[in-house]
């Protein structure tokens, strides 16, 4: 929870962690303030796991979007280094009309090798 790595999981090393590191902030709190700390916690937690979920889910979308490209590049018999001109345009696109997305758009991969494996696929 603290974020700080323990050697091996074991009770004896997660008690001597909590013992060494937090006995002393959590020792004099009453029942309502632990659970007030227990519940920030779980949601100090949560708020990470949902980051990394978010990071995933949009890298998802980008490889999810290169297929779709590359297949209507070849589908229309276009070379495969469109694929790059493609994303340029999307990119600056993206820049003007809605430019907090411009990250989300710049890490589809879209490069002549890749849209050649994804045809392959």
């Amino acid at each position: 929870v603290c974020g700080e790595q323990i050697a091996m999981f074991k009770d004896y090393n997660l008690n001597r962690h909590y013992e060494t590191k937090h006995a002393q902030k959590y020792k004099n709190l009453t029942e309502a303030e632990r659970a007030r700390a227990s519940e920030d916690l779980l949601s100090k937690l949560q708020r990470q796991k949902g980051f990394f979920t978010k990071l995933h889910a949009s890298k998802d979308a980008a490889i999810r979007t290169s297929f779709v490209i590359s297949h209507k590049i070849a589908r229309n018999s276009k070379p495969f280094s469109d694929g790059e001109f493609v994303k340029e345009c999307l990119v600056d696109s993206v820049a003007i009309i809605c430019p907090e997305k411009k990250e989300a758009f710049s890490i589809m991969p879209l490069s002549r090798r890749t849209v050649t494996r994804r045809v392959e696929d």
